[in-house]
């Protein structure tokens, strides 16, 4: 099976955006995990809402990685 480059690199680079991403969303859990932030609502409702966007970011991430690996294995 033949991968173009372009295909490849785009894969390759959607791996990367989705660990950075699982990165960032297990920092922000971490975070909410914390007695100090778990105290502070504000701290709470901000964090929770970015892991509701890294959550969201991560979804549309994964469906672009399969996207591109289906796209790629049926050229």
């Amino acid at each position: 099976m033949y991968i173009s480059t372009k295909a490849k690199t785009a894969f390759l680079r959607c791996e990367q955006e989705i660990a950075d991403t699982e990165e960032q969303l297990e920092q922000v859990n971490l975070q909410l995990s914390s007695d100090e932030v778990a105290a502070d609502y504000e701290k709470v409702a901000k964090l929770s809402q970015k892991a509701d966007e890294l959550n969201t970011k991560l979804e549309e991430l994964l469906l672009q990685w399969e996207k591109i690996e289906y796209t790629s294995k049926n050229k």
